[in-house]
């Protein structure tokens, strides 16, 4: 698949799934997702969940366990920002 098709994907997906918020929890719940590690992001979201409120989170919504997946494909660490660049990895 090229390039320009696998961003149109991401698009597509970003436009449903969050409206292309990169800082939003499923519900619209929105926080400084972008300035947070990808460690801090799973601790809200465990907490989130702990409070049985939406944990799905930044632009494509990532469910805790997925998010954890694909941090070994993707190549972001745990400690890594959870920005636009490596939320879009």
């Amino acid at each position: 698949m090229q390039v320009a098709q696998l961003g149109a994907i991401r698009e597509l997906i970003s436009r449903v799934e969050s409206g292309g918020n990169y800082n939003v929890f499923a519900g619209g719940d929105t926080a400084d997702l972008e300035n947070m590690t990808v460690r801090q992001v799973l601790e809200l979201q465990k907490k989130r969940m702990a409070e049985r409120k939406p944990q799905a989170a930044g632009k494509y919504q990532f469910q805790y366990t997925t998010l954890q997946e694909m941090l070994g494909p993707a190549g972001v660490g745990l400690d890594d920002q959870f920005n636009r660049a490596n939320q879009d990895k």
